[in-house]
């Protein structure tokens, strides 16, 4: 098993090196061993532990707590590779790379988390606040 440490001294080694971007996030990885129940919105946490390496950072060794959802993703490489996020046609994602570079705040203030029409419920994440609509198990939650 590949441990990150050795990627990224593999990856040094090599031209690529100077436009990589590492990035791990885990989104529900705790949840895989754990009791917990991730398929309702009322369970709490929306929010994953991760992080995001690159020479071309402007602003380096620091915590982030922007809001950033996994559909940013592809916009944000795809302009850090040089190409024009204008092309990517109806997506959600948007940029981030300024934001996440240079310590910014996040342009994103929402996030939709779920719409579940078999047990009628819903939940949006708006900027610190989580919004819930319906109930599910019958009420329990």
């Amino acid at each position: 098993m590949l441990k990150i440490g050795s990627i990224l001294a593999l990856l040094s080694t090599q031209f690529l090196f100077l436009r990589v971007i590492e990035n791990i996030s885990v989104s529900y990885l705790l949840a895989k061993f754990s009791n917990s129940n991730k398929n309702i919105c009322q369970q709490g946490g929306v929010r994953g532990a991760g992080f995001i390496w690159s020479p071309l950072l402007k602003q380096q060794q620091r915590v982030s707590d922007q809001l950033i959802h996994i559909s940013d993703w592809l916009p944000t490489l795809y302009h850090v590779a040089g190409g024009d996020v204008n092309d990517l046609k109806n997506i959600d994602g948007i940029n981030l790379w300024d934001e996440l570079s240079q310590n910014l705040d996040s342009r994103r203030s929402e996030v939709l988390l779920n719409i579940d029409n078999i047990w009628g419920s819903s939940a949006l994440l708006v900027n610190k606040w989580k919004v819930m609509v319906g109930t599910n198990y019958r009420g329990k939650f």
